[in-house]
């Protein structure tokens, strides 16, 4: 008898309709980054987000350095990840004399302060260390080899994202927000080891993506509720200005496939007896003499 199926067929790399979901997901979500980080969709010049920016009365903490964008000739047009950044800062450094009550700037900086203590639910080591403890503790309390497997499937696939995410971050090497805002830094150097140029993807979204699949896996009738604690791990390292947009998608999208990915080699494996015993009993039938 075959286990039952540690993730659904439309994930499953395996199988011909998981592979094309998979490839799907990845070639839209390339797209949406490339264009989010790269796209030159908003004006310099004539930037009502911007100039607001530049006027002291709006801004709350000093050493803020933006007037370097206008003076680059060179970038005459601003990316949606740096457009969202100018709005959240210019957000943030509102004065609250200025923002009317029940206004879509009262609920933008009441999201933010809750984004402040939510934020580092899904940070990484966190995260890591809950599946830890859950492998382990499936291991000595004698738990059943169902339970045992989905946990450890967990616990590696968040080893393997976690590694990715590590490795895109040096490899990528693009900085900060705050480089945006202090630095006059926008570029991307790639094998960097500063930590200010550490910023794609976000270590925080991936853990968040790679818990939202096991989570999706085990109790796929919450779905809805692990999407969405996912979704909202990723604003907040937006609206904390910790991260790009663009920086968040791609780290939920190498948790969530790590996930999966190790559930369907875990999955082949456990597979793997089932046929061999089928094929051997299929054997001795066709071999031993009918009686």
């Amino acid at each position: 008898m075959s286990p039952t199926p540690i993730l659904p067929r439309r994930f499953d790399l395996r199988q011909p309709r998981g592979q094309a979901t998979w490839a799907t997901i990845w070639l839209l979500s390339l797209l949406m980054i490339y264009l989010g980080a790269f796209w030159p969709a908003y004006p310099v010049h004539d930037n009502a987000t911007l100039e607001s920016l530049l006027q002291p009365e709006f801004v709350e903490k000093p050493g803020l350095q933006l007037s370097w964008l206008q003076s680059t000739g060179e970038k005459q047009h601003l990316s949606y990840d740096v457009q969202t950044m100018l709005y959240l800062h210019q957000l943030r450094g509102t004065r609250a004399i200025a923002v009317q009550h029940f206004s879509l700037q009262e609920w933008g900086r009441t999201l933010m302060l809750i984004s402040k203590y939510t934020t580092d639910l899904a940070k990484g080591e966190v995260v890591l260390a809950l599946m830890l403890l859950a492998a382990l503790f499936s291991r000595f309390k004698g738990l059943s080899g169902e339970i045992a497997v989905r946990a450890n499937t967990g616990l590696v696939g968040m080893l393997l994202a976690a590694t990715l995410t590590w490795l895109s971050k040096i490899g990528a090497g693009r900085a900060r927000p705050n480089g945006l805002f202090y630095r006059e830094d926008l570029d991307w150097i790639p094998f960097s080891l500063e930590n200010l140029h550490h910023s794609f993807p976000s270590g925080h979204a991936t853990a968040a993506g790679a818990l939202m699949m096991v989570f999706l896996f085990n109790f796929s009738r919450l779905w809805f509720l692990w999407i969405a604690a996912a979704l909202w791990i990723c604003t907040t390292r937006v609206l904390t200005l910790n991260h790009w947009p663009t920086d968040t998608w791609m780290g939920l999208l190498i948790g969530a496939f790590s996930v999966a990915l190790v559930s369907s080699i875990t999955q082949s494996r456990r597979e793997l007896p089932a046929q061999e015993a089928g094929r051997y009993q299929s054997s001795r039938e066709t071999v031993l003499p009918v009686e």
